[in-house]
């Protein structure tokens, strides 16, 4: 979902439509929202989307009526699949880099940028329909038969754009009881309500605010001091952090207005003991996917301590490779995997660390990691770290650099106390051993409508919107 009028017109368009036709038609409201959707967003995408759904689909049929009794012969056709769309994936990803490396203007680059099909929301849909053939193959599931149910699997709107991804039985199964849904759910709409304010709240009103000047310390890192350099790394980690999460609450919201629950994506990541916990909280629709299709596969932890630490580096390769073809995503999947290495050394070693300081290390680990996954290349990166670490420009000092980025005490305030509201709401949620929305939505009647209502109010006053400003765009839309 994005951040825009339109958005919330076309929400309220298409809740009205689902309960008001008949319920005969809600899964047609549903699709026909979700296809319009995509379309607006990038029409060329939309035919993307409609013809790798029909693969997928007819792929499922075909492997489904396959004998059991000759498991080669469908161990092949689902191979065959999955390296179709890992050649997609690749070529998709990759296509732009290799344009930009073309020996020709750059409005000739940039023309046949234009005019090529890069789907947004592949890299989510496709590794969704890896694991939904994989599952087939497996005998978990079985392929579905309805093209309108398997098409809103694929292309719901609240998800489609940048997750979660979702196993199609979890998924599936929740598609019969849409018929059933009533408007007036006070439980359902509070819930609903819950995540879509607190998802623009995190990402209006915090990530916004932090992008502003992490783009500023990343883009132009050579003439900014070494201190508010260290400040830029915590504040991307906190932005990406608030961004990511608040789409995905923001998707999780919508999703319920129809009755149908999604998976939660994020759980006070930042609050981690270690690395292997941070990515049990972090992206967790997709660490769960690499874990089932990827890790295990490969041996999981069961051939093992060396082989289980190649299997752990293998899946954060994949994992960087993921998010794009830069040699900084890779460099950032791979350092993940160093610090999951290290982290099963530790385990396995017995050394004991206080959890306190276990847990600054790790985000400290994994802010520097961003550094690599924020930079627009591997070199910019190094150059990043190296700025800090020869104590780039000693002359500007802290003030000097709020001046040259225009930042105002009253800024920086609003700053630190978005930093620490989102501090507090992930500490409430990681005490109470569930995401901050439903701690809100559970708990004490009053105290879930203070919320709501101060948490609209900070939204319309301190939220980064309107004019000169595009909030409309999520980071992950990217990947």
């Amino acid at each position: 979902m994005t951040f825009s009028l339109f958005t919330f017109i076309f929400i309220f368009t298409v809740t009205v439509l689902f309960y008001c036709l008949g319920k005969g038609a809600r899964l047609y409201v549903l699709l026909f929202a979700s296809l319009f959707y995509a379309a607006y967003l990038d029409l060329r995408s939309l035919y993307f989307l409609v013809v790798s759904t029909l693969i997928v689909y007819a792929a499922g049929l075909l492997l489904d009526r396959m004998s059991p009794d000759d498991p080669k012969k469908k161990n092949r056709a689902a191979a065959a699949f999955v390296v179709l769309m890992i050649l997609a994936m690749l070529v998709i990803k990759f296509i732009p880099g290799y344009i930009h490396k073309l020996p020709i203007s750059v409005d000739a680059r940039d023309a046949i940028l234009r005019n090529l099909i890069l789907p947004i929301g592949f890299s989510y849909y496709g590794f969704q329909a890896i694991g939904y053939i994989l599952d087939i193959k497996k005998g978990s599931v079985k392929a579905e038969r309805n093209l309108v149910r398997f098409a809103l699997y694929m292309c719901f709107f609240p998800k489609f754009v940048s997750g979660p991804i979702e196993k199609a039985e979890d998924f599936l199964s929740q598609l019969d009881t849409v018929k059933k849904a009533k408007l007036f759910n006070e439980d359902r709409l509070s819930r609903a309500m819950t995540y879509l304010v607190y998802g623009y709240l995190m990402k209006t009103v915090i990530g916004d605010r932090m992008g502003i000047y992490a783009g500023n310390l990343f883009g132009d890192y050579v003439n900014h001091g070494y201190i508010w350099l260290i400040i830029g790394s915590f504040l991307y980690t906190m932005q990406i952090y608030c961004d990511f999460a608040g789409y995905s609450a923001i998707a999780i919201g919508v999703a319920k207005l129809f009755d149908i629950t999604l998976t939660q994506n994020f759980f006070s990541p930042y609050l981690s003991d270690n690395i292997s916990e941070f990515w049990r909280r972090w992206h967790i629709s997709l660490s769960l996917w690499l874990r089932e299709y990827v890790y295990i596969p490969l041996g999981g932890n069961r051939k093992g301590f060396i082989r289980r630490c190649i299997n752990m580096m293998i899946v954060f390769f994949i994992c960087g490779i993921w998010h794009g073809n830069s040699l900084g995503f890779i460099a950032w999947g791979l350092l993940h995997g160093l610090y999951s290495v290290w982290n099963a050394f530790l385990i396995r070693s017995g050394i004991k660390i206080h959890h306190i300081i276990k847990r600054i290390m790790t985000f400290l680990s994994v802010s520097v990691a961003w550094i690599f996954f924020g930079q627009s290349s591997l070199r910019n990166a190094l150059g990043y770290i190296m700025a800090i670490m020869r104590r780039n420009n000693p002359d500007k000092t802290f003030m000097v650099d709020m001046q040259i980025m225009e930042l105002k005490w009253s800024g920086l305030c609003l700053i630190i106390l978005g930093i620490v509201m989102a501090f507090v709401m992930d500490l409430k949620g990681y005490i109470r051993e569930k995401p901050f929305p439903e701690v809100v939505a559970q708990g004490n009647y009053v105290l879930r409508y203070l919320f709501l209502y101060f948490a609209i109010i900070v939204i319309f006053i301190f939220g980064i919107y309107g004019t000169g400003y595009d909030a409309s765009m999520f980071m992950y839309m990217d990947f």
